[in-house]
Formats: C-alpha cells, sequence, structure tokens
C-alpha cells in the first residue's frame, strides 16, 4: 500500500498538469482507507480529488460559461455578485 501511495504521488510531482494522475492518487488514498480505517486517507483523497477538478475545470473555464447566465438573470444574486 505504501508502495502504490508513493508511486502516485511521484507520478504527480513527474505531470503535474495530468488529471489521471489526481484522480489515481485520489483512488489510491481511498483504497488505503478502506484497508488501514485511517481517516488522514480520506482527507487526502478528498485534495487529490479536488486537485485533479481544479485541472480538468480551470476557474477562469468555470466564470465564462455561468458568467452570460448571471448577468441574463437579475435580482437573484446579491449586487456585485
Amino acid at each position: 500500500m505504501r508502495d502504490a501511495i508513493r508511486h502516485s504521488e511521484r507520478a504527480c510531482e513527474l505531470e503535474p498538469e495530468e488529471v489521471f494522475n489526481f484522480t489515481a492518487l485520489s483512488v489510491t488514498f481511498q483504497r488505503a482507507f478502506e484497508a488501514t480505517q485511517d481517516r488522514t486517507f480520506i482527507y487526502k483523497a478528498e485534495e487529490a480529488k479536488a486537485k485533479a477538478h481544479e485541472l480538468q475545470c480551470p476557474q477562469t473555464g468555470l466564470k465564462r460559461l455561468i458568467g452570460p447566465r448571471i448577468k441574463k438573470a437579475p435580482g437573484i444574486l446579491p449586487r456585485g455578485f
């Protein structure tokens, strides 16, 4: 298990822009949790999952997608949003 974690972490270091590496790291941490019930692995799995999501949907791309919808719906969101 420790070898799998080290391998996944190393893959993320070598290719930090590769979404799949962070997804695989998250799954590796989930399996480590299942084997040990150590909740630290769940927190690390969530962090890796968040990083994968961040790489796949950068914040600027997300704003670009929802921005026009917000402008067309006045009054729903507080001013200045």
